[in-house]
């Protein structure tokens, strides 16, 4: 379980130590950084809190599940809305 935590965090803290260490002329403070690293990590924990009770979009038109349109609905029903509406809300 530590290793895959790890593998989940590892590009994020070197996204955002690359991100720090190549504005030189305006770096952002520290602060704010590690903020909007810890935001994104909440807004993903309150998709999960949201959507887990919710049934999957598939389950909404029978028969979609493997199909083009399931895909569709995932996609945006389970993925784009759900994380976009977390992180406009962080």
């Amino acid at each position: 379980m530590f290793y895959v935590i790890a593998a989940a965090l590892l590009p994020v803290l070197l996204l955002a130590l690359y991100i720090y260490k190549i504005d030189d002329e305006q770096p952002e403070p520290k602060a704010w950084l590690w903020k909007a690293v810890l935001f994104g990590a909440l807004s993903a924990v309150l998709d999960l809190i949201i959507l887990s009770p919710l049934p999957k979009p598939t389950d909404l038109v029978p028969g979609s599940e493997g199909t083009p349109l399931g895909g569709i609905l995932t996609a945006f029903l389970s993925a784009g809305i759900p994380e976009e509406a977390c992180k406009m809300f962080m």
